[in-house]
């Protein structure tokens, strides 16, 4: 208006490093969603790493989303000073044994470490199938966290003691509520039934893709991170997948092991996150990074979309 009326004024235009949305109560449940997650993200930091037997990361997917903004392979984008997926490592309790699936055209990229190898000549179809040709580099009776590298959990360290001391369960799925994600892109994600009982209740449904209720955010999120008390349970839910081929959207997902485990009489529970930081696609990676600035300090200068990230 005052351009129209003064043609020749000055008007300059300022961008703030941050803005806060709170007009509806959607925009506020996705500020607290953020504000509960960093707070306790930053809380748990400098704790003593707790641990774990086995973790095994599947990461040889193509990440075709990414190729709009870099070509950088998705696991290896440097996200505040160290790639993706071993920033995802790190939000995960230490594995004595860490075994990594990659694919032999991205190999180059990956950072000097004591984990272990292995790669493979082209992408399987679907996550449960990366996971399976890691399997022989684990030790069948122990336990194993299989998780995505595209996402870090942020797990409280006395919620990850209380369970491991829990008895009567054979598998758990790691899970978050409240994630703004899913209430945009429902059909993006999977969510866990339970008999909503005890601190880790006992699950009883797992629906692949497919929303439980009219309000997704509310549900129990399935983040891709799971622990099983032996990588043979692992072994047996992965070769009944493949027997029954269980596909979603023409891919095998690790996800839909779990019902499979139940109908075997096996215990599956539910392990509740303090938070769940999405990087699998750029628009999520960007929020993340986002909120993760503006809870770790802010900044009086221009920011990028995707701050703390080195894109080709």
């Amino acid at each position: 208006a005052l351009l129209r009326l003064r043609p020749q004024s000055h008007e300059r235009i300022f961008e703030i490093p941050g803005f806060f949305q709170w007009g509806t109560p959607e925009d506020l449940k996705i500020f607290e969603y953020w504000e509960q997650s960093y707070r306790a993200h930053h809380k748990f930091i400098g704790r003593e790493r707790a641990e774990v037997d086995q973790v095994l990361m599947p990461m040889a997917g193509l990440g075709s989303r990414f190729t709009s903004i870099t070509q950088i392979p998705k696991p290896f984008i440097p996200i505040a000073g160290g790639p993706m997926y071993q920033k995802a490592l790190q939000t995960l309790p230490k594995g004595k044994n860490t075994v990594l699936i990659t694919l032999d055209s991205v190999k180059s990229f990956l950072a000097a470490g004591d984990e272990t190898i292995i790669s493979l000549s082209k992408t399987p179809p679907g996550q449960a199938l990366s996971t399976e040709a890691g399997i022989t580099a684990l030790t069948a009776e122990r336990e194993v966290l299989v998780s995505s590298c595209d996402h870090g959990i942020v797990l409280d360290p006395t919620t990850w003691k209380k369970f491991k001391e829990f008895p009567d369960c054979d598998a758990a799925i790691f899970t978050i509520k409240g994630y703004p994600g899913c209430q945009t892109h429902p059909n993006s994600y999977a969510y866990v039934v339970t008999d909503e009982k005890g601190s880790f209740p006992e699950v009883k449904k797992v629906s692949v893709k497919v929303p439980i209720s009219i309000n997704p955010s509310q549900d129990s999120l399935l983040v891709g991170t799971f622990w099983f008390r032996t990588a043979e349970i692992l072994n047996q839910g992965i070769q009944e997948l493949k027997k029954q081929e269980i596909l979603v959207n023409g891919e095998m997902y690790l996800d839909s092991v779990f019902e499979l485990l139940i109908q075997k009489g096996l215990r599956v529970r539910e392990i509740s996150l303090s938070g769940y930081l999405c990087w699998g696609d750029p628009d999520s990676l960007a929020e993340s990074l986002y909120w993760q600035e503006i809870f770790g300090g802010y900044r009086l200068e221009q920011r990028s979309k995707f701050p703390g990230v080195t894109l080709s």
